[in-house]
């Protein structure tokens, strides 16, 4: 997304991201599964890295609500109000969408039952998701995490041992 705001889950990847997608190497990163998020520029980034990756629901962005397929120049010209309470406070989640709260719930699922595995799994998801899963790990607040940026591409590590721990946040 090259533009700021709330994509809709059949916006597909540029070529630009696909390009880069294209190009990252896994070395030395043995996975059993390949998961992704239901939206198409995640399937196709995903399947840009490692064909075969199987849609994961809970793995979905945040959904944006009456915000879907916004920009926020758009937002910013017919509703600039909202969208500075949403930019003070943006784990709220936007009008009619859900909330970080909600989003960790989901997470929070999700990592459950993979805490139950041994499979080494390798997921392609949105910031949202990963600032989640980040909550939830490190037991910080879903806020905090907004200070964290994470960029297109970038990866985070987990590893479980009895409980989840945070291996690493890279750069693409």
């Amino acid at each position: 997304m090259r533009e700021g705001g709330f994509a809709c889950p059949d916006e597909p990847i540029d070529t630009g991201g696909l390009e880069k997608a294209a190009r990252i190497n896994m070395p030395g990163s043995r996975q059993d599964r390949m998961l992704t998020s239901p939206a198409l520029a995640a399937r196709q980034t995903a399947e840009a890295i490692l064909p075969g990756a199987e849609v994961e629901c809970a793995l979905r962005d945040m959904d944006p609500g009456a915000w879907r397929g916004r920009s926020l120049g758009e937002l910013f010209e017919t509703d600039a109000e909202a969208l500075s309470q949403w930019i003070s406070h943006p784990a709220r989640g936007a009008p009619g969408g859900e909330t970080m709260d909600e989003v960790v719930t989901r997470v929070g699922g999700w990592l459950d039952e993979q805490s139950r595995s041994d499979a080494r799994v390798v997921a392609v998801t949105h910031p949202s998701v990963i600032r989640a899963v980040i909550a939830l790990v490190l037991d910080v607040s879903v806020s905090a995490t907004f200070n964290i940026d994470i960029a297109p591409l970038s990866s985070t590590r987990l590893s479980f041992n009895r409980r989840w721990r945070l291996q690493e946040l890279r750069l693409p």
